[in-house]
């Protein structure tokens, strides 16, 4: 459902972005809100909700993981930790999107990589445990106390709600990111949003699940003094994401045109090239596309 759901608003971020002064794109919700559906109203909301959300909610929650994560693995202050991460933020986030997008580009993939290292090594170092730790799961999933006790529910719900943090599918955050994407189809980019949410949700968080178990004598007491700011995390993360959800549905009948018309040309053993011409579904005029070829925007190697 994930994979859908990111499938879908990148595809509408990447319909309705425009261009911004770097000679780039921007885009995501608002944006598809308010030209797509006319719904300014909504758009401002929702962009108001969204700078709430990831200036203030997310830094509060992720600021307080890593300090508190330092101060109990290496006992450095926690204002320290606070000030080092604010300065490093501050560094990349003042350098403008272009900066952004450097920084996540070596970043990301790089931390992807060391950190699935390290659960490997961990699991070899713990090879005794792994036979437990698989028996937990196996019962605490299919246990009658759990069930009777209603705890698969609310096990399901905390999932959920993890989830959406992880991967941020739904939310509205991720197309914002897919629309400065310079592709050739929408749905191009559609795919590429979608195998990132099996990425991170399958393999890395599948990774710390095995990790965290593996750890028998976990009491999740380093949490409990910052149960405020994971209930704050968790009531925006539910807000952005039904009304994003809700303008996805009503713009899905566009979503499935551009899947026809990608699949057409696909079919004709053609690589895929987005015309407005093609679909029926009104766009807006100022919309980045036009009948125009779009590899010209595409990477050199496409032209």
């Amino acid at each position: 459902m994930d994979a859908a759901t990111a499938f879908f608003e990148a595809m509408l971020a990447q319909v309705y972005k425009v261009r911004d002064k770097e000679s780039g794109f921007r885009g995501g919700p608002a944006y598809y809100m308010t030209k797509g559906l006319n719904q300014k109203g909504i758009g401002y909301l929702f962009a108001v909700l969204m700078t709430i959300t990831f200036g203030i909610v997310f830094v509060m929650l992720q600021s307080n993981t890593i300090a508190n994560a330092y101060d109990e693995a290496f006992r450095v202050n926690t204002t320290v930790s606070g000030i080092i991460v604010a300065i490093l933020v501050g560094l990349v986030i003042f350098g403008g999107a272009k900066s952004i997008a450097k920084v996540a580009t070596v970043i990301v993939p790089v931390m992807a990589a060391l950190y699935l290292i390290l659960v490997i090594v961990v699991l070899v170092m713990n090879y005794d445990m792994i036979l437990p730790m698989l028996q937990t799961i196996v019962m605490n999933a299919f246990g009658f106390e759990e069930a009777s006790g209603g705890a698969i529910g609310a096990a399901i719900i905390n999932g959920f709600q993890r989830e959406l943090l992880s991967n941020e599918a739904g939310m509205g955050s991720a197309p914002n990111a897919a629309a400065s994407a310079a592709v050739r189809h929408p749905v191009q980019q559609g795919l590429i949003q979608s195998l990132g949410v099996y990425f991170d949700t399958i393999i890395v968080c599948t990774a710390t699940a095995i990790v965290i178990l593996m750890y028998t004598d976990l009491s999740f007491g380093a949490i409990l003094g910052v149960q405020l700011v994971w209930t704050l995390a968790d009531l925006f993360m539910a807000v952005l994401a039904i009304i994003n959800l809700m303008m996805v549905v009503a713009l899905s009948p566009l979503v499935f045109e551009l899947m026809r018309d990608y699949n057409a040309q696909k079919d004709r053993g053609d690589s895929p090239i987005f015309y407005t011409k093609n679909i029926t579904y009104p766009l807006p005029e100022d919309n980045e596309w036009g009948d125009e070829d779009y590899r010209k925007y595409s990477p050199k190697e496409d032209k």
